[in-house]
């Protein structure tokens, strides 16, 4: 049966009803959607945390076509990217939302995710500075424990560790020059006699500058061990006090320089169980004195340390040294070293270390020839002080030389030193603490012209984590 015109008609009219209905539903939906940008914030959350992080992408780029500036969308951008692979969104979004970025909330969440983007591409070390800036901006307590503790986890995956230290320290004596008025001497054709001294064989008093780099990159690394390769450069310089000037005149603080730079390799592992850890280490380097060249060194050092209990350590060290001079103010030696530790965590916290030392130096030089032994101790306090954390040291030394200035004599030096550092957090900036030490040490000799005092004070900077 054929339908008419009217009734083909009518049925055309319900479909393009049907139709356009539908077509309306789909306008008021879509309009809802472009409206709810919270509501597609939260599916687009709930399927990154569902483990479907392309869906979120695509959610993100919806709100960002909206809102280019949209903080969370960013956010949300970035996450995603970053566990699809797609490193340079990632970054790019990251960047982005810290740019944007108003409250701590806000600049904290950022620095997380720019941190996170920045360990996944491989940059590490760039990350860590990320997370320091995290640490710093940090609303709560809570959250800069968050950032230190990723820190610390990028830190021991990077194969790059770097150090830079600066301190200041005005100081009684930058020149180890003598106490006393007078020194012993023999001299040809009159004898033993006792002569003044002056210029720069006296005490000098200035200011220390020091500048320190040292870097690290982690050949090999599993369970049982890690390989390192190490360097560091270490630069002192001096300037002289108006008193220094006029006791030695023409004397400069830079004559007093001196620089170091050390390459090491150094071998961690186990003996065994994990409570008794090793290190092995063979190092070279080369000095500077005065801009001068000074001498230069080859070491070898062995550690081995026992955990006996979870607040006892032992380590018993043995080391082989080996100097060659470059310079007239010097001259060849070999040494060898043995040494003893104990650290222990007191009941109340405080962190005890004891260390003992024996050296046996042999050289054509009756002041590199010598047998010594040095007692340490350090004491770091586990409550603050007035808000400051206390670290303090004593060492106690005895220095031997079988030859001195005056033929058929011996030489005894008796050394002692005394250290008091505090430690500032309260004024923590990037995750980097002011530091203030007070050193004292003396020598006590046979012969004047090695008796030797002096007291500094030093100003440095330290890593908080």
């Amino acid at each position: 049966m054929k339908l008419t015109f009217p009734r083909r008609a009518a049925a055309l009219a319900r479909v393009t009803g049907l139709a356009a209905l539908t077509l309306m539903s789909q306008q008021v939906v879509a309009q809802e959607r472009v409206l709810t940008a919270a509501a597609l914030r939260h599916e687009a959350n709930i399927a990154l945390n569902a483990g479907q992080p392309d869906v979120a992408a695509t959610y993100a780029k919806s709100l960002l076509s909206r809102d280019t500036h949209d903080f969370d969308a960013l956010l949300i951008l970035a996450r995603a990217a970053r566990t699809l692979g797609e490193q340079d969104t990632a970054l790019d979004a990251s960047s982005r939302a810290w740019d944007g970025a108003v409250t701590p909330e806000q600049s904290f969440a950022a620095a997380m995710v720019r941190a996170q983007a920045l360990s996944s591409a491989g940059r590490r070390t760039q990350s860590q500075l990320w997370l320091r800036r995290a640490s710093e901006v940090a609303p709560t307590e809570q959250l800069r424990d968050v950032a230190v503790r990723d820190f610390r986890y990028v830190r021991a995956r990077n194969p790059f560790s770097t150090q830079l230290t600066f301190s200041v320290a005005p100081k009684s004596n930058i020149n180890n020059g003598s106490r006393a008025d007078k020194g012993t001497y023999e001299i040809p054709v009159f004898g033993v006699i006792d002569a003044e001294l002056d210029g720069a064989a006296v005490a000098l008093s200035g200011t220390e500058v020091a500048l320190g780099f040292a870097t690290r990159y982690r050949l090999a690394f599993s369970e049982s061990g890690q390989t390192d390769l190490l360097f560091s450069m270490n630069h002192k310089t001096y300037t002289l006090s108006d008193d220094a000037q006029d006791k030695a005149p023409g004397v400069e603080g830079s004559d007093f320089a001196f620089t170091s730079a050390q390459m090491s390799l150094v071998q961690r592992g186990f003996t065994g169980a994990q409570t008794r850890p090793f290190q092995l280490s063979a190092s070279v380097g080369r000095t500077w004195y005065g801009g001068d060249a000074y001498m230069q060194f080859l070491s070898l050092a062995a550690t081995q340390s026992w955990n006996v209990s979870p607040a006892t350590s032992l380590s018993l060290s043995v080391g082989r040294g080996w100097q060659e001079t470059l310079s007239l103010r010097t001259s060849d030696a070999d040494s060898w070293d043995l040494g003893g530790g104990l650290n222990r965590k007191l009941e109340n916290g405080n962190q005890l270390n004891l260390g003992l030392r024996l050296r046996e130096s042999s050289s054509i030089s009756a002041n590199l020839d010598y047998r010594s032994i040095e007692l340490d101790t350090r004491l770091a306090l586990a409550k603050p002080v007035f808000g400051a954390q206390i670290e303090m040291g004593l060492s106690l030394g005895q220095k031997d030389h079988d030859r001195s200035p005056v033929a058929g004599r011996s030489r005894s030096d008796l050394e002692t030193s005394a250290r008091l550092t505090a430690v500032l957090p309260q004024y923590d900036y990037y995750g980097f603490v002011p530091t203030v030490t007070l050193n004292a040490r003396q020598v006590q000799s046979d012969f004047g012209q090695y008796d030797t005092e002096e007291f500094g004070l030093q100003l440095g900077i330290r890593s908080a984590f």
